[in-house]
């Protein structure tokens, strides 16, 4: 080692410089935009990709004042920063949006403070900075909080509907008992029939409610996209009027889904009549399939007036609507966001004013192509023989649990309420004859399966027939629900819940 001063001091700037370049050539390959701006707001540094977001060099911007390279708003907002780092002696991370490369981005920037030397020791000189571009983490992020957002309004709309429906059910039955007793030839048989269209109409709106909360009963099964648009096709050209074309654009070798074909359907009707209402003077209105990987992808768009972003942002959302008061509910892209979220699958939405939108669904393929498979044709509810049968109806609610008893024992059938499942088991327990349970599905202390398993511990052939404001709180807990498991959904009518017991008590 050399001991000779000189030698010492040389061998100190040697290393010095070595450092030096070594930390420049790290520097000046990071992807990352590193600078150095001092006290008098001077660039005293830039590494290559900092000076290349102004499509510029280095020796282009070291030397020169940020207000000579930023917008006056940008170099404002920096400027502040960057004096409370001067101030305090305290590093910062900040984030904001800028223009990067001739587009607007989001920047990530750690700010520190680099102490003098000297007569300036203790002293904050300048401060390092190390931006980062996060736009596509900030999207990530805004993706994120829109769907947990969503979620959240799902979970709130579908506790809504089922309280709701409970409500629904004792106003559809007691109209219901209310006529019978009364006859259609009474003048006020027209003023309970008003009442009846409208409690039907608002459980349209909660059917709906249940659709974007993913709480709807449904029939999955195989379906072929293709076959769902061809049959629909000519309902969709009356429905969006002269003046539209409706072109489809089907992949001849579709791969099946597993589906609803009615949820299927509503997704269509939906955004064709959200297109319809986007092109007032007529367009063109385009359905295209196709395989996608793993997914089954339906491409539906139109040359409408487009949407803005902050539109964009609220598209899903229940009761959300661009439309005047009283033409629309803002529930039919909500009720699309959540049979699609049912289906398992994804929906994003393209759309630019005056540029018209584009609404992409990629559902998961069963890996084969399918035949489109009906739903069983709905027939009317016919009331079951009138007989004996002694009911076990457990039910919490004390509107729906008196409509129930009172319309069961209106046509025959012995009656033994519960108002909680533990009053039912013991009921259960006792030497008493039962021919069905009748039960609730969300109740305190036991929900209706659950229930039902205990009361089948000592009554194993019991018949079950299950009501529910939504179906999928049966699931709530982990529980499989037999197939052979009959379920009453919320709002019923009279016939409906006699048709309901003699399709059961048949099975028994």
């Amino acid at each position: 080692m050399p001991s000779d001063p000189l030698e010492l001091a040389q061998a100190e700037i040697a290393r010095l410089r070595k450092s030096e370049a070594y930390y420049r050539v790290l520097a000046e390959a990071a992807q990352d935009h590193i600078f150095v701006i001092d006290a008098d707001d001077r660039v005293q540094y830039v590494n290559q990709a900092g000076a290349q977001q102004f499509r510029t060099t280095p020796d282009k911007v070291i030397g020169r004042r940020r207000t000579e390279i930023f917008p006056p708003d940008v170099a404002e907002r920096q400027g502040i920063n960057l004096r409370k780092v001067l101030e305090t002696g305290e590093p910062l991370y900040i984030e904001g949006r800028t223009l990067y490369l001739d587009r607007e981005a989001w920047l990530g920037t750690w700010l520190a403070p680099i102490f003098g030397n000297g007569d300036d020791a203790g002293k904050v000189t300048a401060v390092l900075g190390l931006s980062r571009d996060i736009t596509e983490r900030r999207r990530l992020q805004i993706e994120l909080a829109n769907a947990q957002k969503m979620e959240a309004i799902g979970r709130l709309a579908g506790g809504v509907a089922h309280d709701f429906n409970n409500h629904l059910t004792a106003i559809l039955g007691y109209v219901d008992m209310m006529l019978e007793q009364i006859g259609e030839d009474k003048p006020i048989s027209a003023d309970l029939h008003e009442v009846q269209r409208a409690a039907e109409r608002s459980s349209q709106l909660v059917k709906r409610l249940l659709a974007f909360g993913r709480r709807q009963i449904t029939q999955p099964r195989e379906l072929n996209l293709n076959a769902v648009v061809g049959e629909l096709t000519p309902m969709l050209e009356r429905l969006i009027g002269e003046g539209t074309t409706i072109a489809a654009r089907l992949a001849p070798d579709l791969r099946g889904v597993m589906g609803d074909a009615g949820q299927i359907e509503q997704v269509i009707m939906n955004l064709a009549i959200n297109a319809r209402d986007a092109m007032p003077a007529g367009g063109t209105l385009t359905i295209e399939t196709s395989n996608v990987g793993p997914n089954v992808v339906m491409t539906v768009r139109d040359t409408g007036t487009g949407m803005n972003a902050e539109t964009k942002a609220h598209l899903f959302e229940p009761f959300f609507t661009t439309k005047p008061v009283g033409q629309g509910t803002g529930l039919g892209l909500s009720t699309v966001y959540g049979i699609v979220q049912e289906l398992g699958g994804s929906i994003k939405v393209e759309s630019e004013i005056g540029a018209g939108s584009v609404f992409t669904i990629s559902v998961p393929a069963t890996g084969r192509e399918a035949q489109l498979l009906q739903p069983p044709s709905e027939s009317k509810p016919r009331p079951p023989v009138i007989g004996r049968a002694t009911i076990l109806l457990v039910e919490d609610e004390a509107t729906d649990r008196r409509f129930a008893r009172l319309a069961l024992e209106r046509h025959g059938f012995r009656v033994i309420e519960a108002h909680l499942p533990e009053y039912a088991l013991s009921l259960a327990a006792a030497d008493v004859p039962i021919d069905l349970l009748l039960t609730d599905v969300v109740m305190p202390q036991l929900s209706g399966p659950e229930l039902a398993a205990q009361i089948k511990k000592v009554r194993p052939e019991l018949p079950v027939l299950y009501m529910s404001g939504y179906p999928s709180t049966m699931l709530m807990k982990g529980e499989s629900l037999d197939p052979s498991v009959r379920l009453l959904p919320k709002p019923f009518t009279t016939a409906e819940l006699l048709a309901g017991i003699e399709e059961v008590i048949g099975k028994g």
